[in-house]
């Protein structure tokens, strides 16, 4: 009974209404930009033993606070800014006569479905200078590299949307590696740089765990743009069971490079034999259903080993994120979003 009201009651929809201006932020999209900046952390956490900070610590002070605030502003800022170029660059998306973007829920854009192009680009001007603002009172080290990242998106971005052949798709997974890299450097200043050699050891690790995930990414996303994008990416769906070979292969080189280091990494290690499976069972019957589980699952993953050992408010803020995700979604777009169940006809 409960559920139903949930589900049906139709004064849900009046309260997802008014939730549109939080979902600008590209909420779901934190799943994966909080955990890169943790991830961080806990190598960073690993690599120099850190004795003041506690395992599991549950303890979090107001410049803390006011700095993950800071951040949560500035990705969102980012997300805004880097949807709207998606719009502009890789939706089929029809205006109306008046020039304003007609209502199309199939895409999960909350801009312009319900919220126009102009005040959405302030939106995200505003966050990411607040963002930037409240950053810099906490570490300046950390900002330095979070002013990069807002280079990367704000700027860059665009050049490497559109994919029409094997170079661009390089480059294109390159440049979404570095923009990531540059969050997971971020998250590793945090404790400070007094030992920023080790990352040195830790950038084949990176790239051997968020390569994968990116390019089994270019297959999922296949169907998700214009007919004239989708027509360029063909390469990429005609190569699918190389991508998903490619992505193995890396996952398991993980493995071997996290298990056997002089400095081992629990959360790489752990991460990448609990990933491997999925990618094998997609290299080997490669249906649209075993990509998107090669996708979605590693990230689960990796939230869960990260917040059940290291950070429980990461555990608390996605936990947040999902149901209310769920509940936003689906009395704003009629669709079950996110989800870890696959539908046989996905």
């Amino acid at each position: 009974m409960i559920k139903t009201f949930f589900k049906e009651h139709k004064i849900h929809k009046k309260i997802a209404q008014n939730m549109d201006w939080i979902f600008i932020f590209n909420i779901p999209y934190f799943f994966i930009l909080w955990m890169i900046f943790s991830w961080g952390m806990s190598t960073s956490y690993y690599s120099q033993n850190i004795s003041n900070y506690s395992y599991f610590s549950t303890d979090i002070t107001l410049y803390q606070f006011i700095f993950f605030l800071g951040l949560t502003l500035l990705l969102g800022g980012i997300n805004i800014h880097n949807q709207l170029d998606d719009l502009v660059f890789l939706l089929d998306w029809s205006s109306s006569d008046s020039g304003k973007y007609k209502r199309q829920l199939k895409y999960l854009y909350v801009c312009p479905n319900f919220i126009n192009t102009k005040p959405a680009k302030i939106c995200s001007i505003i966050s990411v200078s607040i963002g930037l603002l409240l950053i810099s009172l906490y570490s300046f080290f950390v900002l330095g590299l979070l002013i990069f990242y807002c280079y990367l998106n704000l700027f860059l971005y665009k050049k490497y949307i559109i994919i029409d052949s094997f170079k661009q798709l390089i480059l294109r997974c390159f440049f979404i590696l570095l923009s990531n890299f540059v969050l997971f450097l971020s998250g590793w200043a945090y404790f400070g740089i007094d030992y920023y050699i080790s990352i040195i050891k830790y950038t084949p690790l990176f790239i051997m765990a968020v390569l994968p995930i990116i390019l089994i990414n270019e297959v999922v996303s296949y169907n998700n743009y214009s007919n004239k994008e989708t027509e360029h990416r063909i390469f990429i769906n005609n190569n699918r069971k190389n991508i998903a070979f490619l992505s193995l292969l890396l996952m398991v080189s993980l493995f071997f490079y996290s298990y056997y280091s002089s400095n081992p990494d629990p959360v790489s290690s752990h991460f990448s034999i609990i990933t491997t499976p999925f990618l094998i069972y997609t290299f080997l019957r490669s249906s649209n259903k075993d990509y998107i589980r090669s996708f979605r699952y590693p990230i689960m993953i990796l939230n869960i080993l990260l917040s059940w050992t290291l950070f429980p408010f990461l555990f608390l803020a996605q936990f947040i994120i999902y149901y209310l995700s769920k509940y936003y979604y689906w009395h704003r777009f009629n669709i079950h979003f996110p989800k870890f169940i696959i539908d046989e006809n996905e």
